[in-house]
Parts: structure tokens; sequence; C-alpha cells
């Protein structure tokens, strides 16, 4: 009986063990992720370019490390040239400030990707110059390549193929990002998003604002557009070049290329046309409440706010009208890279947003009476003060 046993006992093992090995083995089958917190194993990604990495914490320039791998000479390796970034990596809504590099083509934080996905990153005070194909995150994002919820502030220039966050994009994705960075380029294709895109590449729900010059096909969001698809998204920034193929919101757009809901403002790019597509508009009327209606194709209730004056965004104040910003970032870092100083509510105590979620709703009257009497929240007792600021804020910042 007990031989049975044990010999039944193996056998649930056995199999255990079969089941967990064809798992692995399955295509999409979760692999161990790589964490990053220093300047150095940041640096080290390019020992394995299939691997997947999720970035722990911020990383600024006092950090340790940050001479070493990205300070000094030509600054920042990008990461994947040849071979290329095959993997993935997940900023989780962190930030990487100052990165500096001087380099050749396909310079930026990554240099070449391949199916990569590249997600969740800030990159503040960017200074990345190179040759063909230069942008603060990537160089040049190849098939299959998608990035989402990303954004960029600083400088970036190069002879040719030059983007406020990408320098080129064939058969990739960028979605729900934006950049703020000044783009030069000596040559051609500059965007103040994406200097270069080729065919079968999606750009939907995204915006840049910084200035952008060149020689020729120079735009506020898009230098070049070739058979791809554009949704959603605007540009601003001044835009000046030395040729006929420098416009609004993209500088040169061969057919087949679709768009579908482009805007720029004719004022601050100075341009009154553009390529293949979009809506021309004053800036008064893509600022504000206005936004809402002349910028209707942008998905309001669902990927964009309008930003009003005086109008809580998720317990954030605008202290002036300004353009859209997306839903899918941190609503106070982008009304401070478009100049405002956001009003942001007290602790949530006071004023009624008690579980800290930006919003006073029913979830806060349920924390109320849950801890009525207690002082979790510090201070007094939590009382009938409380209870009065519930009800004088409801509805705020939801």
């Amino acid at each position: 009986m007990l031989l049975e046993k044990a010999k039944e006992h193996g056998r649930l093992v056995l199999r255990c063990l079969l089941a967990v090995l064809l798992l692995a083995a399955l295509p999409g089958a979760a692999r161990a992720q790589t964490e990053i917190s220093t300047w150095q194993q940041l640096h080290e990604m390019r020992n394995d370019l299939g691997g997947d990495y999720v970035l722990l914490n911020d990383l600024c320039p006092e950090d340790e490390g940050y001479t070493t791998y990205s300070g000094p000479g030509q600054g920042w390796l990008p990461v994947g040239v040849w071979p290329q970034f095959t993997g993935s990596f997940d900023g989780q809504g962190h930030t990487i400030t100052g990165l500096r590099m001087a380099r050749g083509d396909k310079a930026g934080l990554f240099g070449w990707t391949s199916g990569a996905t590249i997600q969740n990153i800030g990159l503040v005070d960017v200074n990345v110059s190179g040759q063909i194909g230069v942008g603060p995150l990537v160089g040049d994002a190849g098939g299959g390549t998608v990035i989402t919820k990303a954004w960029a502030t600083g400088s970036v220039s190069g002879n040719g193929n030059v983007g406020g966050l990408v320098g080129s994009i064939s058969g990739a994705q960028v979605t729900h990002s934006y950049s703020t960075c000044s783009v030069t380029a000596a040559g051609n294709h500059a965007g103040g998003l994406v200097g270069y895109v080729w065919t079968g590449s999606t750009i939907s729900n995204t915006y840049a604002t910084g200035a952008v010059s060149g020689a020729d096909y120079v735009a506020a969001l898009l230098g070049y557009a070739r058979g791809s698809t554009l949704e959603e998204s605007y540009g601003t920034g001044v835009v000046t070049g030395t040729a006929v193929n420098t416009r609004g919101l993209v500088g040169f757009a061969l057919h087949p290329t679709s768009f579908s809901h482009g805007y720029w403002d004719k004022q601050t790019t100075g341009r009154t046309v553009s390529s293949g597509g979009g809506t021309g508009l004053d800036t008064v009327q893509m600022q504000g409440s206005a936004a809402t209606t002349n910028m209707s194709g942008l998905g309001f209730a669902a990927d964009w706010y309008a930003v009003e004056e005086d109008v809580a965004i998720g317990g954030v104040t605008p202290s002036a009208d300004g353009y859209p910003i997306l839903r899918a970032l941190d609503v106070e870092t982008q009304l401070l890279h478009a100049g405002q100083e956001p009003a942001v509510p007290p602790p949530g105590r006071y004023w009624g947003d008690f579980n800290e979620d930006g919003c006073v709703n029913f979830g806060d009257f349920v924390f109320l009476l849950e801890n009525w009497g207690t002082t979790v929240l510090g201070g007094a007792p939590i009382g009938f003060g409380d209870f009065l600021a519930l009800l004088e804020n409801w509805g705020v910042g939801c």
C-alpha cells in the first residue's frame, strides 16, 4: 500500500513538472524581468538585447554612474544598433534625466529596435545629437516596435531623420506620447515627434510642442510620412525650413497615407498649410473649452483632457487655458511642460478626497463612514467637519 502511494505521488510530481516545462515552452510564456535601478544596469541592457527590463526608480545626473555612462565625451552609447533591441522596457512612470550623447547613425536611448515594446517612460532635459536617425527615445524604430506612454523634453539634432521622440519608424507604432524637444536637422526630415515615417506605421494620440527646423520635409509633428496612419494628434511648435515641404502638421505625405483628426496651430507654427490632411486652427481655437468643439476628432471621453483655467483635472487645477493633454500620462507633468504652474490641492483630508484618488465621490463617502472617529488621516478624529468638506467638494476632480 505504501509503495503504491509513493508511486502515485511520484507520478503526480512528474505530471506537474511536465506541465511547468510545457507552459514555459509555449509562445508568449512569461519571462523573468530584469530590474534596473542604476545607470550601470541601464547600460548593461546591451548585454541581452532580447531581455525584458523594468525601471524601479528615476535616474538623474547626481546618481552614481552618470558620468561614466552618459556624461563626458560622446556620452550615452545607444542600446541596440546592430543587432537591434528586440526586448521590452517598462519605465513604470519613472524618468531618466540628463541623457547626453553625440553619436553617429541611430542615436537615442535605444539605437535601433525591432519588435520591441517601450512604455511608461519620461526623458527629461535630453541633449542628443547624431547623424541619420536621431531621437531621444529611439533613433530608428523598426518592424513591430510599439512605443506607448512616453515623453521627452530637451533638444535633439542631427543631419536627417530627426524627431523629438523618435528619429524614424518603419512598420512601428507610437501612441499616447508627446515631446516638447526642440528639433534641428542640418538636412531633411525633421518632425516635432518623428522625423521620418515609413510604410505600415501608426501614430495615434500624440502631440509635439517644440520648435522644429531643417532643410526640407519639416513640420511640427512628422517631417515625412509614407503609407502610414496618423490619428488624433496635433503639433504647435514653430516650423522653419528652407524648401517647399516645410509645413504645419506634416512636411510631406506620400499616399497612401491615412489622416484622421490631425490638427496644427497655424499661428505658433507659422504655417497655414500641411500635407496629406489635417486641420489648421488658430491658438484660441485649440485651447480651453474651445478645443472640444474645434478638435472634436480627439477622443476627449477616453484619451484626452481639455485644459481650462480653474477647472480641476484629476485634482490638479490649470492656471490658464491650454492645449489638450493626454489622459494616459501625468496631468501635472504635462501642464508644467506647457509652461503652467498648476495648483495642486491640499491633502485629501481638507477637500473631501479621503481615499486620495483625485476624485471626490462615493468612494470617499464609504471611507468616511468606515473611519469615523479615527485619526487615520492625521490631526483630529474624522468627524462632521470632514463630512461638510465632502459635501462641498462632491464631484471635484472626477
